[in-house]
């Protein structure tokens, strides 16, 4: 296989970057953590999510990923790729060998996923689309409070009903609304597959002719992708097996009676506090605190008033009821970059949450007590 100038190189990489979504990062199966070159496509598979995409090769390997991290460093053309017994190697116009990867046996690779046929298809987005619609941008900021523990597998999925999108890793729970979304699901779909779904939506990836198809089989959900440059890519990842899903609704609609008390608006430099602090530390607590109308921050360690210069008060119109809590970074960070307007819940048991509202999203956050 031989790729002659830049452009190719940068297409044969933007497949191999798809492909790396599905390549696994543990130890214990070495063939899971490799791209399978068929001769006309390639595969990677980690046990639950499988990518295969066309791809026209003069060699048949398994071959382990860390070879992409060589080619985006290439510079002179023309390249030439090829296989030995149990090599990949690379060469330059001058047939050197710049590159030497070892390969595993071919049929060590996993077995591909057997599906049923689909018993529902929806189109998301088609090549006459004009715009990536409110669906991909709401998708995009769901799969940003999934839940990454294997174990939890209740939250590593984003719950989609008519008009509804939920997502919550236990701990900051976030509903997302809109007139209509294009599909309404009775089950999770999985973290790994909405963040194909968004690579597949990215500009940088994708300019022209996007058609997005998803099909749902009792067991699986399948992706099919077709662009200008990619014209046959396919997703599939098994569903989430879970007994029952959150009841997610209930969460809000359970807070609703202690809402709307001290709902204040997010200052612009509340943000710039914020982000001011130098060296933010993902376990650092910090204090939120409304009183007479006024939001105010500060951190636990005593340095707080340092960055009450930046904090202009912010006065409303509403009665406001004094409130204080103490928040972790990471639920910060969440309800100042979903939201415009912040409340701290206390119901009758005496737990406190905080709330984040915005005009299609609303977020509620367990606090430290």
């Amino acid at each position: 296989m031989i790729l002659n100038n830049q452009e190719e190189v940068n297409i044969f990489l933007k497949k191999l970057t798809i492909l790396s979504y599905a390549v696994s990062d543990k130890d214990f199966q070495p063939a899971m953590k490799c791209i399978l070159f068929t001769g006309s496509k390639a595969r990677a598979y980690n046990g639950e999510l499988f990518i295969e995409i066309d791809m026209v090769t003069d060699f048949q390997a398994l071959v382990p990923v860390i070879f992409i991290k060589f080619l985006v460093d290439v510079f002179q053309f023309p390249i030439e790729i090829i296989t030995d017994d149990h090599h990949l190697i690379i060469k330059n116009s001058e047939g050197s060998r710049i590159l030497q990867v070892g390969t595993l046996p071919f049929l060590d690779f996993p077995p591909v996923p057997t599906t049923n046929t689909p018993t529902r298809s929806i189109v998301l987005i088609s090549n006459e689309s004009t715009s990536i619609p409110i669906f991909i941008s709401h998708l995009a900021s769901a799969s940003k409070y999934v839940g990454k523990d294997e174990i939890q597998q209740i939250y590593r999925g984003i719950y989609i009903t008519e008009n509804t999108m939920y997502a919550t890793d236990g701990f900051i729970v976030l509903k997302l609304t809109s007139d209509y979304f294009p599909i309404s699901l009775t089950e999770l779909l999985p973290e790994a597959f909405c963040q194909m779904i968004l690579e597949c939506c990215r500009e940088s990836l994708f300019v022209t002719n996007l058609t997005l198809e998803l099909n749902i089989t009792p067991t699986h959900f399948i992706l099919s992708v077709t662009t200008s440059e990619i014209p046959n890519l396919t997703v599939i990842s098994a569903k989430i097996n879970v007994p029952k899903l959150p009841n997610y609704e209930s969460i809000f609609e359970s807070t609703a009676p202690f809402s709307n008390r001290n709902v204040v608006s997010i200052p612009r430099r509340f943000n710039t506090a914020f982000c001011s602090i130098p060296n933010v530390e993902s376990s650092r607590h910090y204090r939120l605190k409304i009183e007479n109308g006024q939001l105010e921050f500060s951190m636990n360690e005593g340095t707080v008033y340092a960055y009450r210069e930046f904090m202009a008060p912010f006065v409303t119109s509403l009665p406001i009821a004094d409130a204080e809590i103490v928040v972790d970074q990471r639920t910060l960070n969440c309800i100042l970059r979903e939201c415009s307007r912040i409340e701290i819940i206390e119901i009758d048991s005496g737990m406190k949450f905080l709330r984040g509202l915005a005009s299609d999203r609303e977020v509620i956050c367990s606090t430290i007590q």
